[in-house]
Parts: structure tokens; C-alpha cells; sequence
């Protein structure tokens, strides 16, 4: 990754002249490393720094959604020692670990709402278009959680603020969207690589890298196949999750219980479904610890 967003400052494009599937965004962000230290990794290290900041404070602020007591806080440093120790965190600087943060702060904004009925107001609305835009642009299997958010948050939008309401949330989510993605397709339009970017970003990570087959059951089995790495590689940080998601069924409203499980099956289904199994695909699961 620091390779290709150095290589950037240089001129050479992603997909054209140098050949990795991620995401462009990711490459724009190590290229912004790169000119803090061209020669270190000094300024990926502040990149993952940044991340996990966010993934804990955005932890904390679901766990203060659901209990009034600040005392929680105290149990933020170990659940990051779970997570950052845990098997799935193979490899630094992966897209998983810098997603930690943008994925916990739609885990907190989509709490909020389920919570205490309140719509999200238009700048949240953009501002979770840009994270999830940010997101789909370094690794579009990661989107799955934002679809199981958008389900019931569009729903308690609907039944407490009507139609408007809903159609100011997804005005707010495309606008933000629009913010990061026009920049993005610009940039490789401008240097003659618009058909490169699709080539080798979506076209080869969907039907040249993914191991789907044409097995009836290829689709049940990866999903179980992954079910069964995830819940070992995360070790006790999983188990927070499952006791989170136990916890809210018995004692939170029904919608918070369907929130969080909707947003964990589509996370899981889409980092699964193309039927690998690296360790570190696991981790961006590790955001629902923080309910446990």
C-alpha cells in the first residue's frame, strides 16, 4: 500500500502502471503518509493511530448510549488490548484495521437513532456518506455493514419522523457520497485511467479474485466456513459481541437487538461470500465488542 501511494507522488496511477486490487482511496491516504516520512512509516503509524483513536471513542460513546455509567471508560483500554492482540489483527496497516474507526462511527450515529427515536440530522446523514464512502473506495466488501444500518435506521426514521425525514436521510447520505466519490473518478479521468480504476478495482476483485463457484451450497458453506474463522481468530472479542447482541435481545427495545444483528450478518456476508478466509478479514467484527 505505502509502495503505490508512493509511487503516486511520482505520477504512476494505481491499475495502469502498478497493479493491486484495494482501493484508490486507500492509496491516496498512504500517498499522505508518504509525505510526512518518504523513507519511515512513521506516517502510516499516525494513519493507525488515528484509526484506532477513532474505533475507541466511538466505542465508548455506543457504550454511553446504553448505560449512564462513565465508569465504562475504564473497560475501553482493555477491549482495544482484546482487539489489537487478537488473531485477526495479522497484519498492520491493513483496510480493516483503518475501517475500525468509520464502521464504529456508524455503530454509534445508528445507535443513536434506535435508541432514542431521533432522526439523524442532514450533516450526520452526509457525514455517514462520506465515511461509508471512504470505505467502499478502499474496500467495497466492508459496505456490508451499512446496508444492515440502513434497514432499521430508515424504518424508525419513517415511523417517528415521517417521509421527509427519510428522504433528508439519504439526500444527506448521497451528498456525502457525492463529496468523496467525485473527487476520486475526477482524478482518474483526468489522467486517462477512468476505465483502469473499474478494471481492476471492481471488475478483477469480483470475478477474478473472489473463489465463488457454481455449487449450489458454495454460497451456505462460505458463510459458515466464515462464521466458524471469525469466531475463532477473534477469540473473547467475538464472544463480547455475541454477549452484546444476547444482552440487547433480553433488555433493549427489539430495535436495537435488530439493528446490531443486521448490521453483523451483512458485515459478515459480504467479507465472506466471495469464499476467502485470510485471518485479518475478520477483524472490522470486532466493532461490536464494544456492546458486550
Amino acid at each position: 500500500f505505502f509502495t503505490v501511494g508512493k509511487s503516486m507522488l511520482h505520477g504512476l496511477l494505481p491499475y495502469r502502471d502498478l497493479w493491486e486490487q484495494k482501493g484508490p482511496f486507500l492509496y491516496m491516504l498512504h500517498a499522505v503518509a508518504a509525505m510526512i516520512s518518504y523513507r519511515t512509516f512513521f506516517g502510516v503509524y499516525l494513519l493507525e493511530i488515528a484509526a484506532a483513536f477513532g474505533f475507541l471513542w466511538y466505542s465508548y460513546r455506543s457504550c454511553r448510549l446504553l448505560t449512564k455509567k462513565s465508569g465504562v471508560l475504564l473497560l475501553l483500554p482493555l477491549m482495544g488490548a482484546l482487539v489489537f492482540t487478537s488473531h485477526s489483527f495479522a497484519h498492520g496497516d491493513s483496510v480493516e484495521q483503518l475501517a475500525l474507526a468509520p464502521l464504529a462511527y456508524a455503530l454509534y450515529l445508528g445507535l443513536s437513532v434506535v435508541e432514542r427515536k431521533q432522526p439523524l440530522r442532514f450533516g450526520q446523514a452526509v457525514a455517514i456518506g462520506i465515511t461509508s464512502g471512504m470505505v467502499f473506495w478502499s474496500k467495497f466488501t466492508l459496505v456490508g455493514l451499512y446496508i444492515g444500518w440502513f434497514i432499521v435506521v430508515a424504518c424508525v426514521t419513517v415511523k417517528t419522523s415521517g417521509m421527509r425525514a427519510l428522504c433528508s436521510l439519504i439526500g444527506g447520505i448521497a451528498a456525502g457520497l457525492l463529496i468523496i466519490t467525485l473527487p476520486i473518478l475526477l482524478y482518474f479521468l483526468y489522467h486517462g485511467a477512468l476505465s483502469a480504476l473499474f478494471e481492476g478495482y471492481f471488475f478483477a476483485n469480483i470475478f477474478g479474485y473472489s473463489q465463488i463457484d457454481a455449487e449450489g451450497n458454495a454460497l451456505l458453506f462460505n458463510l459458515q466456513t466464515g462464521y466458524g474463522i471469525a469466531r475463532t481468530v477473534l477469540g473473547v472479542v467475538f464472544r463480547l459481541g455475541a454477549l452484546g447482541l444476547f444482552w440487547c435481545l433480553i433488555y433493549r427495545p427489539l430495535r436495537t437487538f435488530l439493528h446490531l444483528l443486521f448490521q453483523a450478518f451483512f458485515l459478515l456476508f459480504f467479507i465472506y461470500i466471495g469464499g476467502r478466509f485470510y485471518t485479518y478479514y475478520a477483524l472490522p467484527l470486532s466493532i461490536f465488542a464494544c456492546i458486550g
